[in-house]
């Protein structure tokens, strides 16, 4: 009787590894054929003793398992799959793409990881004030470049229930607003002309209604509407319309919606909405940054620590320029010292112009006493 695989459940009971990952192993296991299951087993078995000996012919599943778990295969190792397993099946194209699709997920979800050191209270903080604040509205607000959207990006990523995210950078005028939220909603093409037309409200009460979770809404790059008194207050209004009549946030889903800007939201008593403002990092998680995304793929840094500390000190905590300054070490672009040069001739530069600008004026100032 051909040998049969133990079950995927009993297995991944005791592994520690993700879902996402155990899944790729299924994924792996499942295009062999009942052949190249019991070939690969068996050259394993001939390799490795101990529990591999114990696995059944076909138990291929079985055996990644103990890889993982001994170290041997992981997310961010993947060799043993590619090396091993793949070459020796007759449907390497699909399990080349399935290996390829887990290693983007994987870079994207480590980019994050790494774009966010430093952040880990700012999302918890973020979290607890739309879990269980009394604010419906809370807005990040920080300088450019400081990590708002990727702060909030990785709340909504975080949040337990339906959440939607509409970017309003480079939009100015209301209509365009409502669109882009519809869109967000509901994947709808249709075109919004006017503010009573606009079906985005009614949308929103629906999804409460339907929804057996909380409801969040991001809504990216505001900054437009933070200015001027017609403009803030055609926002601030829309914001109270989505949200609902208070007496209503009750009897459904509740909405929480998150903002990110470059100023705080003041808007009197019409709109209860917490602002949090997305500092600098410090100069620990600015210098371990450098260290963990600046070091090349030869795994020599390029950054002594006096280095690294005087470098991040004159990116002055600002993630961007960070993650920039650490794309230029890692890809080895500029050395070390010739990236700290560089930046003391350009400040220098910038000195020399802001007392040049100075002299003139304090000139021009004298003369026009003189007159």
């Amino acid at each position: 009787m051909r040998d049969r695989m133990a079950s995927p459940e009993t297995v991944s009971s005791t592994g520690e590894i993700s879902p996402r990952f155990d899944k790729l192993l299924k994924d792996v296991t499942t295009e062999l054929s009942p052949d190249e299951l019991k070939h690969a087993v068996s050259s394993i078995k001939s390799n490795f003793k101990g529990k591999y000996e114990d696995q059944r012919e076909q138990d291929l599943y079985s055996c990644l398992h103990l890889f993982a778990n001994q170290g041997f295969v992981s997310e961010d190792n993947l060799t043993l799959l590619e090396r091993f397993v793949t070459p020796k099946t007759s449907k390497k194209g699909r399990i080349e793409e399935k290996i390829q699709a887990f290693k983007k997920i994987r870079l994207r979800e480590v980019k994050t990881k790494d774009e966010l050191t430093g952040r880990d209270s700012d999302l918890e903080k973020v979290m607890t004030k739309l879990t269980t604040g009394s604010s419906s509205v809370v807005n990040l607000y920080g300088t450019s470049g400081v990590g708002k959207t990727t702060l909030a990006i990785e709340t909504l990523s975080k949040w337990p229930g339906r959440k939607f995210t509409a970017d309003l950078r480079g939009i100015n005028e209301m209509k365009d607003v409502h669109f882009h939220v519809l869109n967000a909603l509901t994947g709808s093409e249709r075109t919004v002309v006017s503010y009573e037309a606009n079906p985005v409200i009614g949308q929103m009460r629906q999804l409460k209604r339907d929804s057996q979770s909380d409801i969040l809404l991001l809504l990216d790059n505001v900054d437009q509407f933070m200015i001027g008194d017609g403009e803030k207050a055609n926002f601030v209004t829309l914001l109270q319309r989505l949200l609902g009549p208070k007496t209503d946030r009750g009897k459904s889903a509740k909405l929480k919606i998150l903002l990110t800007s470059r100023t705080a939201l003041r808007h009197g008593d019409s709109l209860d909405v917490e602002n949090y403002e997305v500092k600098a990092l410090d100069k620990a998680f600015s210098s371990a940054l450098l260290h963990t995304q600046g070091t090349p793929s030869h795994g020599t840094p390029s950054l002594k620590g006096n280095e690294r500390e005087k470098l991040a000190e004159m990116c002055q905590g600002n993630p961007l320029i960070l993650n920039g300054m650490a794309a230029i070490l890692r890809q080895e672009i500029a050395n070390a010292k010739q990236l700290l040069k560089a930046i003391e001739l350009h400040e220098q530069e910038v000195v020399r112009a802001s007392r040049g600008r100075i002299a003139i004026n304090r000139k021009g100032y004298s003369g026009e006493r003189n007159i």
